[in-house]
């Protein structure tokens, strides 16, 4: 029976994973680093064995990893020590057993962003957005022997998620905060930029496509061959703050469902968000990945309503 250690398991992402899992690979044994009393509940019912932790815990993490065949690291992109303690739980293993342990770190599109600012742009060559530290360094590991590295880039995610833990869409809190500041949600540019947007439900088993497949035994891939961009649908900006803005409206969050234009200098974060973010999803395409999940817009009412619901603490700055 495989066993995976996961690292994120009561998050959004790391959540949908972690379930979807272990409803298609039923001899699926996980263990999880939880530090919240009703999330141990809520797993251990899934039947996972939960441990009393959390990501500040690097001994424990290596510890875990050192124990496992497949390391799942969705809690945090950019946490190096974390990523590191859990790669050198997978080199212990391997200097004490020869065998490589599957580590899969998730990243994110933002590492495809351009500099466009608001404006479609086909062309624009890719900008330092975000570090591709974490994803050099995964890369490197995987070159290194000891350990089968995967990286996993997905687009936005949308839509509730399958675990038992809810958690509300990450873009629909920071968005509540940018409203709560600026009245009305925020765009540069035209507002033409384009990102993908993809339900969670086609992310979990995209991740559960890509663990099949390092299970099996039958990749020959490495260093960025093992590299695999989860992408859906492409929407402009604008087009999704004025689906957003309807349903703050209609929920009282905003009083008209108008979106304003800003300059990156009012809202820095702003250069993140009026990027074109573009990716192509041949390779999971390639292995029958076949996203099937409703649209960004039908899930839109649904998804704001879980944010109100969840009270969402995502912290938020114009500064």
């Amino acid at each position: 029976m495989p066993s995976i250690f996961v690292l994120g398991a009561t998050g959004y992402i790391g959540g949908a994973v972690l379930f979807t899992l272990l409803n298609e690979i039923p001899d699926l044994r996980a263990t999880a680093l939880i530090r919240n009393d009703a999330h141990i509940r809520a797993l251990s019912g899934l039947g996972v064995t939960c441990v009393k932790g959390n990501n500040q815990d690097l001994e424990l993490v290596t510890e875990l990893a050192s124990k496992a065949d497949i390391i799942l690291n969705a809690a945090d992109a950019d946490n190096a020590a974390l990523a590191n303690s859990a790669l050198q739980g997978c080199k212990q293993r391997f200097n004490a057993t020869a065998v490589k342990s599957i580590y899969i770190h998730t990243s994110g599109l933002a590492v495809l962003g351009d500099k466009s600012e608001g404006i479609f742009d086909p062309v624009a060559p890719v900008h330092d957005l975000w570090p591709l530290t974490f994803v050099f360094r995964t890369v490197e590991a995987d070159k290194a022997g000891y350990v089968s590295a995967y990286i996993i880039s997905p687009s936005s995610a949308y839509g509730e998620t399958p675990s038992p833990i809810s958690r509300p869409v990450l873009l629909v809190g920071l968005l509540i905060k940018m409203s709560g500041a600026l009245k009305a949600l925020p765009y540069i540019g035209d507002g033409s930029n384009v990102s993908p947007f993809l339900h969670i439900k086609d992310l979990a088993s995209a991740y559960t496509l890509v663990v099949k497949h390092a299970l099996s035994g039958n990749d020959a891939a490495s260093g960025y061959g093992k590299y695999y961009i989860a992408s859906g649908t492409e929407i402009a900006w604008k087009e999704v703050i004025k689906a957003y803005g309807v349903a703050f409206h209609k929920k009282g969050l905003l009083q008209t469902s108008e979106p304003c234009l800003v300059s990156p200098q009012q809202v820095p974060v702003m250069r993140l968000f009026g990027a074109n973010t573009r990716g192509n999803s041949g390779k999971l395409k390639d292995m029958g990945w076949n996203p099937s999940s409703p649209s960004f817009f039908d899930a839109v009412e649904r998804d704001v309503e879980n944010a109100i619901n969840a009270a969402t603490t995502t912290n938020f700055s114009l500064k």
